[in-house]
């Protein structure tokens, strides 16, 4: 047990030591990750994007001519552990140009193998050998040609499918910036004279009034970004489960499905970022009234109010994130304070942000508020994190974590989100 009265240096006091570590090892990683997600996403993006700009291209300038059908069939190429065969048409096909023969075999620029055979039958059956068909070629490079130019649904459908990727790597990178912006501010708060005054990271910011040390919450710097991520990812991800479902033919479909549903993700994202940015703020807000020796903690799911005299000690502890984010299939962590009362009850306080510099803010603010309610500060065995966790692989399970979650993280369940910034 700590004393926020004892005498001793800086250095000696939990949350209180002039050097917060690990930041370089942290930043180190999540950059490191970030740049793989972010490289192998970009090649898949390039190649979707690449292909639809040919396609586009082709629609554009291509030439039409005639050609016979050499070949045409249903390659399958088998299925690993995890998933089925996919099948993909195979049509060869032969057309003069200026007097030169050509042979290609491209249906359409982007057009992978499917789990469903049934689109690659229909392309086959229509295009038999010996039959003579309309195609379109490069007139600057004759080789180049397709036999549709229409876009195919699946080209866009591409675009879709990698929004989520897309989102997640943003974050990833948005939260690799925030990381020593992150440090450096618990870094200049740790190392402030003792007291509460101004920005507390993982909090809000603290400030006297007639009543005594006032400490409001603070919105998350990237709380809207987040709530934008959130609202236009899951709705793209969703949206990819739908639009395979209802069109079942990525070849000839309309791509008015694809379209409707980056109108309907953008709209729901930017709709989470305005809620977020004018929603009240619905916090606790915690006074110490020196005054009358009281300390009061109110918000719409709590009302406590305890006089120094019943404070036995404040505590802090390490909780799994309420959010229940992970990293790696690993619970995230923030520090718990709260107050133990002199009849053994236990009140929460506030729960800091994510972070592994919040343990060190987490102890100051605790030795801080000791001294001011005339206790003491000790730290609590960390809560018991589950050993295992269990991938999402279904539809359902998503579902369930999206509620778990309050949906796209407007609305945060359990007993903290008033106590969390």
């Amino acid at each position: 047990m700590e004393s926020a009265n004892e005498s001793g240096s800086a250095q000696d006091r939990p949350g209180l030591s002039a050097t917060i570590p690990g930041m370089a090892g942290k930043l180190a990683k999540m950059a490191l990750f970030s740049l793989f997600w972010c490289g192998i996403t970009a090649v898949f993006v390039f190649f979707a994007v690449g292909s639809l700009v040919q396609q586009r291209d082709a629609a554009k300038r291509f030439v039409a001519t005639r050609g016979v059908v050499i070949a045409s069939r249903v390659k399958t190429h088998p299925g690993d552990g995890d998933s089925g065969p996919t099948y993909e048409a195979k049509v060869k096909y032969s057309y003069e140009v200026r007097g030169h023969q050509y042979t290609s075999r491209r249906y359409a620029y982007a057009m992978p193998s499917s789990s469903d055979p049934s689109q690659a039958e229909r392309i086959v059956a229509d295009y038999p050998p010996g039959k003579t068909i309309d195609l379109w070629y490069d007139p600057q490079d004759p080789g180049e040609s397709v036999l549709q130019l229409r876009t195919p649904i699946l080209n866009y459908f591409m675009l879709l499918f990698m929004q989520p990727f897309i989102v997640i790597g943003l974050g990833l990178i948005a939260y690799t910036v925030w990381i020593p912006i992150a440090h450096a501010r618990a870094q200049r708060f740790i190392d402030q004279p003792e007291g509460l005054l101004g920005d507390i990271p993982g909090w809000g910011s603290a400030g006297q009034d007639v009543r005594g040390l006032k400490i409001e919450s603070g919105r998350n710097p990237l709380s809207v970004l987040y709530a934008f991520v959130a609202g236009y990812g899951v709705t793209c991800f969703l949206s990819i489960f739908v639009i395979a479902f209802l069109l079942r033919d990525l070849a000839e479909g309309s791509n008015t499905a694809v379209f409707n549903a980056f109108y309907i993700a953008m709209a729901i994202g930017v709709a989470a970022m305005l809620v977020t940015l004018i929603r009240p703020a619905k916090k606790a807000v915690l006074t110490i009234d020196t005054t009358l020796a009281r300390l009061t903690l109110t918000s719409p799911r709590r009302d406590v109010s305890l006089p120094f005299d019943q404070i036995d000690s404040w505590a802090v502890r390490t909780i799994a994130d309420p959010n229940g984010m992970m990293v790696n299939d690993v619970p995230l962590t923030r520090p718990l304070l709260s107050v133990r009362t002199s009849d053994g009850q236990s009140q929460d306080i506030h729960v800091f942000g994510t972070g592994d510099e919040m343990a060190f803010v987490a102890r100051k603010v605790g030795n801080a508020l000791a001294g001011l309610t005339g206790s003491s500060l000790v730290e609590e065995a960390p809560e018991r994190l589950p050993e295992e966790h269990k991938p999402l692989t279904k539809l359902a399970d998503l579902i369930k974590q999206m509620k778990r979650l309050g949906w796209l993280g407007l609305n945060r369940k359990g007993d903290y989100r008033d106590i969390m910034p």
